[in-house]
Formats: structure tokens, sequence, C-alpha cells
């Protein structure tokens, strides 16, 4: 069944709402963690926005993850240890 126009319109609704990024993967990280009752997280690195282009803003691909493993180590220490 297509459901490319159902998407269409939920996404619209979503960016109304405010959302600013959609990702599907790390909700079943957060759902586990909960159930188990431990802290997770989790950082994203954005390589492409659809919303700039659609805009025609500048748009730059980026694949550099430098910025997100520190990130990542930091909030590993924050999760860890509260510092």
């Amino acid at each position: 069944m297509p459901t490319g126009d159902d998407l269409k319109a939920k996404w619209k609704a979503w960016i109304k709402a405010g959302c600013l990024a959609s990702e599907m993967e790390s909700s079943a990280l957060f759902i586990v963690a909960q159930i188990l009752g431990v802290k997770a997280g989790c950082v994203l690195n954005v390589v492409w926005n659809q919303e700039r282009e659609a805009k025609g803003l500048d748009n730059p691909i980026c694949h550099d993850t430098n910025l997100a493993i520190k990130t990542a180590v930091e909030a590993v220490k924050i999760l860890k240890w509260g510092i």
C-alpha cells in the first residue's frame, strides 16, 4: 500500500508542532533503557537536511564525525558520573 502522501502529511504536522528532526533507531534504545531502569543517550550527526534544501537554504553535506564523537564522550561522562 503506498504511503508517501500519508508520510508527507504526518511530517508536515510534526514540523508544525515544532519538531526539528526525526530519527527512528534510538527509540528502541530508550524503550529498553526505560524498561531496565538504566540511563541512555543518543548523539546524532546530521548529514543532510531536507527542510533546508526544500527552502533553498545553504545545505552543506557534512561527513565529519569529530564533533559528534567528542559530544558522545562528554555525554557518557555525564550519564555515568554526572560530571
